[in-house]
């Protein structure tokens, strides 16, 4: 290898060390920044007498919301269609999944979907 390949190389491990130690620098920088915007909209929370949330807490708030919604509607589709007021395409539908899994829903609560009135099997 010549002394100017090994030259440039070693100008350009200098340089990618410059890079990561300014990135990890900037990175520290936003950290510290993110942490005093924390800090001050907890403040301004706790002075309006809002519950403040970190990040943290807020997605699994936002999580917890989504399961018990999504039990939620599919507790109101399961009545509505006992009552058969929707069909199961429709309930489907209603709960954004397919039949199948709409199916595999009932099932796992004990609902039937095949809804025969008794006059209507042939004996």
């Amino acid at each position: 290898m010549s002394y100017m390949v090994a030259g440039r190389l070693h100008a350009l491990g200098l340089e990618a060390e410059r890079v990561v130690e300014e990135r990890e620098a900037h990175a520290k920088k936003w950290e510290t920044k993110c942490r005093e915007h924390s800090l001050l909209r907890q403040k301004i929370c706790e002075a309006l007498g809002i519950p403040y949330y970190t990040p943290d807490e807020e997605l699994l708030r936002v999580a917890t919301n989504r399961a018990r919604d999504q039990e939620t509607r599919l507790a109101t589709v399961t009545r509505l269609f006992n009552l058969c007021e929707i069909t199961y395409g429709e309930a489907a539908i209603l709960l954004g999944t397919s039949r199948a899994e709409f199916i595999d829903a009932m099932h796992a609560q004990g609902v039937s979907v095949v809804q025969i009135e008794p006059e209507e099997v042939e004996t």
